[in-house]
């Protein structure tokens, strides 16, 4: 799996649509809603993670774009790892795992492939009383050395009970990404608490706010270098305006017509050297003893 520290943070758009109604594609068809609405981007903005080490987030993810750690909810997670009684629940709980057959690779894999999970009713159960216990705890015992509900009138008043019910609805019951297949107590709590971290985080707070961390792509600057000073790997020769290019990731690119593209492969294929396959020891015992060695 390939990485990558850009992540788009936001987009400027031309004020005038991309198409307008008379345009019809190669087939002759008219755009259909989504293509009569689109617009271009005149200037998107990239967010340029700067990988930090040791975040408790992914290296290219330092920021919190899909923030891992537990945030807001870190005190209340050491308390509820710690409560024997409430971890007890949990693992009676995931002791219920039945073995369920993974219906995506069907028809993909060879084999039969399965995991243990949890019902759809467990997994809710379990998501609602890890949740709701998490939120107890940051709202009765305070968070980062602030005081709680339970000795705060103010804390009461500015920082209010929560409802995660919604929240752990989401991740106990989506059809394609639940928690229903988690293996241990410590590794639902802290999942459940990265999620409610995520949901509640103030908005700018969020990595699309670091303004230090932007990268600014101008989109007609970009093409007319292209058109001005690009040539083409392959051909050697120049870009139309808004001409579509391609490339393998590195800093040759090409022309995106097939002809062209068809081209460029054999003239790749051709550059390169024949490999020359290797003889194995057999093959040259083999050889001498019927007296065709090389």
């Amino acid at each position: 799996m390939g990485y990558d520290p850009q992540t788009v943070a936001h987009e400027i758009k031309y004020p005038w649509r991309a198409y307008s109604k008379k345009w019809c594609d190669a087939r002759g068809e008219k755009p259909d809603s989504f293509f009569r609405r689109y617009r271009n981007s005149f200037i998107t903005i990239w967010h340029v993670d700067p990988e930090k080490p040791n975040t408790g987030n992914r290296r290219d993810d330092s920021c919190g774009w899909f923030d891992r750690t537990p945030g807001q909810y870190a005190d209340a997670v050491a308390y509820v790892l710690k409560d024997k009684a409430f971890i007890h629940e949990v693992k009676l709980i995931l002791a219920r795992r039945t073995e369920t057959n993974a219906v995506f690779y069907e028809g993909i894999s060879e084999e039969q492939l399965s995991w243990p999970r949890l019902a759809a009713a467990d997994a809710l159960a379990l998501t609602l009383m890890v949740a709701n216990e998490l939120e107890t705890r940051r709202y009765w015992n305070g968070q980062d050395g602030k005081r709680g509900a339970s000795n705060s009138f103010w804390a009461r008043v500015l920082r209010p009970r929560r409802s995660v019910t919604e929240e752990a609805m989401s991740l106990a019951l989506n059809p394609i990404d639940n928690l229903s297949s988690v293996e241990t107590p410590e590794k639902m709590v802290r999942l459940t608490a990265a999620a409610l971290n995520r949901r509640f985080k103030p908005w700018w707070r969020h990595p699309r706010w670091h303004v230090h961390h932007w990268k600014f792509q101008v989109h007609p600057w970009q093409q007319f270098k292209r058109w001005a000073f690009a040539r083409c790997a392959g051909c050697r020769k120049g870009f139309k305006w808004g001409e579509s290019v391609w490339g393998y990731g590195g800093p040759a690119i090409y022309h995106d017509t097939a002809p062209l593209r068809a081209l460029h492969e054999q003239m790749t294929a051709a550059a390169e050297p024949p490999i020359k396959p290797k003889r194995t020891l057999w093959a040259s015992i083999s050889q001498v003893l019927t007296g065709r060695a090389a």
